[in-house]
């Protein structure tokens, strides 16, 4: 079972369109009274339906009309720079000085937000650049994913099996897609038979990895440059891995790790090893059910540079909360690490 047949079936199942609430993600944003405000708006809908009379002219007039009345902006305040293909993705500008009011707008409570599904229903919306100084075809907005088990999410119960390693839905986090293929089709040819494996980071390194590749670094169990990785998406977003941040404007809490493909031959089984943050008496608590905690590290050998035909970064997972999320359920081994300052967030 492949994971996209999951998002395809929840599209033809999710028949209320209008019940699930887009999650907004706010990113590094410039001062929104001189400069324009990027905003990406994915659609749950086909991008044939924007390539119609006028190729699609109508229909970008009408979306600007319903964007602009709704949040009570100019109509010629945002301006549509393009839109891709897969689900539609239109993406826009907020023009100054009307971005203060836009972010105000989506800071507010989420049940607002589906008003604007009443023109399309919307899977997600970005502002601003998310302080990653990559290129914007870096990213490819129709592979993202909101993972959840909500109606409008991507979720699978079982594990899907990933080269002899199981892939569990990482329920709670939103993917945004970085583009290392040109089409699905090529994406599962050369990586389908790679296993799904996970990298904390700090959102201010991220661009650095997302333009260089994962590089190797000294730490546990064996000497020499080693990139770490882990099958588990709850231990990889350790804060002593994922530093949480918190948003000004939302108030809202944000951690980001790195969903990876890496070949099976570079997982070498005596290079699979125990967790390294557990307290010397917690050692029995369980870090993540899907997983044993004899198996939360994997060490890939890099004294030479992987290559990116072994290892790719193919995601940046998102995880937003109303609260610091060291009080969420998934987290509460947390308290049983011996690295102090993991509760204290950035403001």
């Amino acid at each position: 079972m492949d994971e996209h047949k999951y998002d395809r079936d929840r599209r033809k199942t999710n028949t209320d369109r209008h019940t699930s609430i887009a999650p907004v993600i706010f990113g590094s944003i410039d001062d929104t009274s001189t400069q324009p405000l990027p905003i990406t708006v994915t659609l749950d809908e086909d991008f044939e339906s924007w390539k119609g009379l006028n190729n699609g002219a109508t229909k970008k007039a009408d979306y600007i009309a319903h964007i602009c009345k709704q949040l009570n902006i100019p109509r010629d305040a945002f301006i549509i720079e393009r839109v891709e293909f897969g689900s539609a993705v239109v993406f826009g500008i907020v023009c100054p000085p009307y971005g203060k009011l836009v972010m105000n707008y989506f800071s507010v409570d989420d049940a607002e937000l589906g008003n604007l599904s009443r023109h399309g229903k919307i899977t997600m919306i970005t502002l601003g650049r998310f302080g990653l100084n990559v290129k914007d075809q870096v990213l490819f907005p129709q592979w993202n994913r909101v993972y959840s088990r909500q109606p409008g999410g991507t979720y699978w119960n079982d594990p899907l099996d990933r080269a002899g390693k199981p892939y569990y839905c990482p329920v709670g986090w939103t993917r945004f897609a970085i583009k290392v293929t040109n089409t699905q089709e090529e994406f599962d040819q050369r990586y389908s038979d790679y296993h799904v494996a996970y990298h904390g980071t700090k959102s201010a390194v991220a661009s650095d990895i997302l333009n260089n590749g994962l590089r190797g670094s000294t730490g546990c169990y064996r000497e020499g440059l080693n990139i770490y990785l882990s099958p588990s998406i709850e231990y990889a977003a350790h804060p002593r891995y994922a530093k949480p941040w918190k948003h000004n404007e939302t108030g809202k809490y944000y951690q980001m790790v790195l969903q990876c493909r890496v070949n099976p031959r570079l997982v070498e089984a005596d290079l699979i090893k125990p967790e390294t943050v557990l307290a010397k008496n917690a050692k029995t608590s369980q870090i993540d059910p899907n997983f044993s905690n004899d198996e939360l590290e994997w060490i890939l050998p890099a004294d030479k540079p992987v290559s990116r035909h072994d290892l790719i970064c193919y995601g940046l997972m998102i995880r937003i909360t109303y609260d610091d999320p060291a009080g969420l359920p998934s987290s509460e081994w947390w308290k049983h690490v011996y690295w102090e300052p993991f509760h204290k967030i950035d403001y």
